[in-house]
């Protein structure tokens, strides 16, 4: 048995934007085995003291695998623990620093134990309980399958409440894939949070960036979008070459691709083959165009040189331990370049087949740093934005000085025609000029900064907030205005004190800033989901006064608005207007239920809500949203207004996962993970019934077009019928066979027997996420976790019946909803948080 204790954790990132600090838990793997911590509130230096124990075969063998997680989901760090060094008995302590992230150490105490202790032996029989128990269970759950069937089957699963509609009982149906095709139109969003120079201003006014696994090109005057989609998971880099004529972007996955495609077309120019990097986090072109560098993510850092025209790798070498984060070839050279990252910068030469490395040397007089940038200047020196927010100059590869800029972390910078910018997570923007660095500019965009770019007079912003945004640079001055077209800057005033909550939960006010401001008005092109309200701007530390972007919940005419959703949150709620089938609404982990409008193409709205919101509906008469939280709460809001009317607790305080009112709009059901349906009357949220029968989760519920009936379906894969006046059960399945239901969103019932392909076994009902019928009753749309959207007849009885999948998300789709004329489909991501926006043709 290995005895796994973990300690203690130090020096954590904080993740939370809204002001607040991280609540960490860990999770540690073993074999098969995989065990979380509790967790620990606010707390960066979080101590948990739990001790788990792992089966294990003597000699020891094998490697633990810890990962420490924020409350949120965010990933403040892995470690990998080899343990065959372990002595039987003896008890070894570790302190293993996290990757992935640029701080934090977590500690634990490992045994090899050859007698179980009375505790592990408790562990073990409890263990060994629960495994029979769970295969009891499941033997009963499988008794009415045939024993050679592999596939998962809703029919048995369903417990016999799947019957036929008499309409359908002597038709047969198409055996062909539906005619209708769905065609990508927008996809909201744009990934900074954990990403660094990855959105390019292009010589013909659009802007190239990424979200999930889709390569975008905008046109900021149109907001219509190109899309480039050859990739199959996450793209983690994006580099444009200096003439703008061709991107490349590198993905995460076994074996990632680099791809080199035309942003004029999005079509594929050539792919590079890296090997199994793990992913690519680094891409950058040469000055001409003619080479290219690229970094991965595997333990070695692997890097590696190409040649652009042909695609053929040049050379390859080790990078270090040190993760890299930025890459930059000399100036006029196509062989020479230099790698930043962890405490370290890096200078590769290529000559006679090969690449040579040589580390460049900190001194003395600065302790070695994280630089998140590295960008060369004339005279031969280089400029690198560090951990400390203090610009590094260096001469040769040696340390030349370093001059105080940022509050806290230098994240960003690029290059300008008389000098460079930078980027803090302070959120301020600064610019110098010459090589003595002169301050020339400062303002502030209310987000850390993670992304600069200039062509010309523009300069695009990507921030850690995931928001993507356009301003005007003045190259004769170095000044930064308002975006293109906007108004000039304005004074603003302090913002007002917000109202309590109903229900007694307290506001969260914007802070007041602390000086007179204005603010640079950008084109917003695309800004996160879960990015919350910016902080206030701290004192500035330079005579310049730094304009502020305010915090802005209505978008007005002298601001352009939201058109993408991104961010590291997950993305589950989705509701469609039901008379405008051009407004939908989303809702998220980051507390926000946020109105979109697809005619504009841009966010349109938000407003916070009572906590971590998984479920939304609109009523019928599009008065109301009704929005579940994973804290257990239902809040009312008018959707006018986006303002709270009232919240109840509901679900005993567990997470509320589906939401859907009545068709009179007179009620609201609420599905939870307490395994009950209840219903509120509105506006009042008095409870007037509760469905109690389930054996799992609620995950999907639709009312019968009358309001008389529910019926919904649960984790354990059951269909079951409720009077939505009492609550009670209705076990006479059968009788309603013919019901006629105002929305068909669950995933196991007759009319949706066929949507679980061969390709999904072994399968356990999980790969399907969201499902809904279109309003005419003839097509299904449904997300797996095969990150595609699929389409389908209705109804799909027979899993024969062919269907059409399409790619886009690099995460399980968590939602799919039909506009309410039946011609466009909506899509969420779960941890891509992208919003998709798809046409029916």
């Amino acid at each position: 048995m290995l005895a796994v204790e973990v300690l203690r954790a130090v020096d954590l990132v904080n993740v939370d934007t809204d002001g607040t600090v991280s609540d960490p838990f860990a999770t540690v793997t073993f074999g098969a085995k995989t065990e979380n911590t509790l967790v620990v509130e606010d707390s960066l230096c979080p101590e948990w003291n739990e001790t788990f124990y792992f089966p294990i075969a003597l000699p020891p063998s094998g490697e633990i695998q810890v990962a420490v997680v924020d409350d949120s989901r965010h990933s403040l760090g892995q470690a990998v623990v080899p343990i065959s060094a372990l002595q039987i008995g003896a008890r070894t302590e570790i302190e293993c620093p996290l990757q992935g992230v640029r701080s934090g150490r977590i500690t634990l105490g490992l045994r090899v134990l050859e007698k179980l202790t009375e505790e592990a032996e408790v562990v073990e029989r409890d263990v060994a309980e629960e495994g029979e128990a769970e295969e009891e269970e499941e033997e009963i759950c499988c008794a009415a399958e045939d024993e050679a069937q592999l596939e998962f089957n809703p029919m048995a699963r369903a417990r016999g409440a799947v019957h036929v509609p008499a309409k359908y009982a002597d038709m047969s149906f198409p055996k062909d894939a539906p005619t209708e095709e769905l065609v990508l139109q927008q996809v909201y969003g744009y990934r900074g949070a954990d990403c660094h120079h990855n959105a390019f201003a292009l010589p013909d006014g659009s802007v190239a960036y990424h979200i999930a696994a889709v390569g975008i090109v905008m046109d900021p005057r149109t907001r219509q979008q190109r899309f480039f989609r050859a990739h199959t998971d996450d793209i983690l880099c994006l580099a444009a070459n200096p003439a703008g004529t061709m991107i490349a972007t590198g993905q995460s996955g076994k074996n990632p691709p680099i791809m080199l495609w035309d942003p004029a077309t999005c079509q594929l120019v050539r792919t590079l083959a890296e090997g199994d990097v793990k992913g690519v986090n680094v891409v950058a072109f040469s000055d001409d165009g003619s080479r290219l560098v690229s970094v991965g993510i595997d333990d070695a850092h692997t890097v590696s040189l190409w040649d652009v025209a042909t695609g053929r790798k040049l050379a390859t070498t080790t990078g270090g331990r040190n993760k890299i984060i930025d890459g930059h070839f000399m100036p006029g050279s196509n062989t020479d370049f230099v790698l930043a990252g962890v405490k370290c910068l890096t200078f590769f030469a290529f000559a006679s087949g090969a690449l040579t490395a040589t580390r460049g040397l900190f001194g003395t007089t600065v302790a070695p740093d994280t630089l998140s940038g590295v960008q060369p200047m004339a005279g031969g020196q280089l400029v690198t934005p560090s951990a400390s927010g203090a610009l590094l100059v260096w001469r040769g590869r040696t340390l030349a000085a370093s001059k105080p800029a940022h509050q806290g972390r230098a994240e960003a910078i690029c290059a300008t025609p008389t000098g460079i910018l930078t980027g803090g997570a302070d959120g301020h923007i600064m610019g110098f000029t010459g090589s003595a660095l002169k301050k020339a500019a400062d303002c502030w965009v209310g987000s850390p900064v993670r992304s600069l770019h200039v062509l010309g007079s523009r300069l695009l912003v990507g921030t850690q907030g995931n928001a993507l945004l356009e301003l005007v640079y003045n190259p004769a001055t170095g000044a930064i205005e308002s975006g293109p077209g906007m108004a000039p800057a304005t004074s603003l005033p302090a913002p007002p004190v917000a109202a309590p909550r109903p229900g007694g939960i307290p506001a969260r006010a914007p802070a007041a800033p602390p000086m007179a401001v204005t603010r640079p008005n950008p084109v917003v092109l695309t800004q996160t989901h879960n990015g919350g309200l910016p902080p206030a701007p701290p004192p500035c530390r330079c005579p310049v006064l730094p304009p502020v972007l305010p915090p802005v919940l209505t978008f007005s005419s002298n601001n352009a608005g939201c058109v993408c959703l991104g961010g590291s949150a997950e993305v589950w709620g989705l509701a469609v207007h039901p008379r405008d089938p051009t407004l939908c609404f989303t809702c998220g982990d980051d507390r926000t239920v946020r109105l979109w409008n697809t005619e504009a193409r841009r966010m349109v709205s938000k407003s916070e809500v009572a906590g971590p919101a998984r479920a939304v509906a609109i009523s019928p008469d599009a008065a109301l949203l009704a929005v579940g939280t994973t804290d257990g709460h239902l809040e009312l809001l008018e959707t006018a207004t986006m303002h709270s009317v009232r919240v109840v607790r509901a679900a005993q305080g567990k997470e509320v996962s589906v939401v859907r009112f009545s068709p009179a709009g007179d009620r609201v059901a609420v599905g939870t993970q307490a395994q009950t349906i209840e219903i509120f009357a509105v506006p009042s949220l008095q409870l007037v019934a509760t469905c109690k029968g389930h054996s799992a989760r609620i995950i999907a519920l639709d009312w019968s077009a009358d309001g008389a009936v529910l019926q919904s379906n649960c984790n354990a894969y059951e269909l079951l019928f409720w009077n939505a006046a009492t609550g009670r059960q209705i076990t006479a399945s059968s009788s309603l066979k013919d019901t006629e239901w105002a929305t068909y969103t669950l995933k196991i019932g007759w009319p949706v027997l066929g949507i679980w392909p061969d390709r999904f076994i072994p399968c356990d009902g999980s790969d399907i996420n969201a499902l809904d019928a279109n309003p005419a009753r003839t097509l299904l749309c449904f997300g797996d976790d095969f990150h595609q959207v699929e389409l389908a007849r209705y109804p799909c009885p027979d899993k024969a019946m062919p269907k059409k999948a399409y790619p886009g998300h690099s995460e399980h789709v968590t939602n799919t909803r039909w506009t309410c004329d039946g011609a466009h489909v909506l899509s969420t991501g779960g941890l891509d948080a992208a919003l998709m926006h798809w046409a029916l043709q």
